[in-house]
């Protein structure tokens, strides 16, 4: 399940704002009355929230807000990340021990999608010795 980076609270939806706007017609009817000829509809920038604190959340289409519900793509504030890196990096788990990858960085939150599974399969081929170099963070 899906958990807000702000408030902390596990969430199954979002709240989401979305402007729409229409490209059409305007005409004058045989009464002599404005009417608006069907064109088309389009959508323009969604901004998606928290729906227990209302928190702008930094996702931007359907398909993320999508994938953070269904837990494949993961919202962590920076603070949350210890500063000191392994060797070789660092490398971000969920609990069931499936590796993230960094999407993006924006302001002071990473935005992490979970890895493909020809990653997965090396991350759990590795033995303990490579794992101790590699900074293992456990996502919450």
């Amino acid at each position: 399940m899906a958990r807000c980076p702000f408030c902390k609270e596990e969430i199954n939806e979002l709240k989401m704002e979305a402007l729409e706007g229409k490209v059409g017609l305007v005409r004058l009817n045989e009464w002599d009355r404005i009417y608006f000829h069907a064109g088309r509809t389009y959508s323009g920038k969604e901004t998606y929230y928290c729906p227990k604190c209302e928190a702008l959340l930094p996702i931007h289409n359907e398909v993320e807000a999508e994938a953070f519900l269904r837990g494949l793509l993961r919202i962590v504030p920076k603070e949350d990340i210890p500063k000191k890196k392994g060797k070789l990096g660092q490398c971000f788990v969920d609990s069931e021990d499936r590796p993230y990858q960094v999407l993006r960085k924006e302001e002071e939150m990473l935005i992490l999608r979970r890895a493909p599974k020809e990653v997965e399969m090396l991350y759990r081929e590795l033995d303990e010795r490579n794992k101790e170099q590699l900074e293992i963070i456990r996502l919450s």
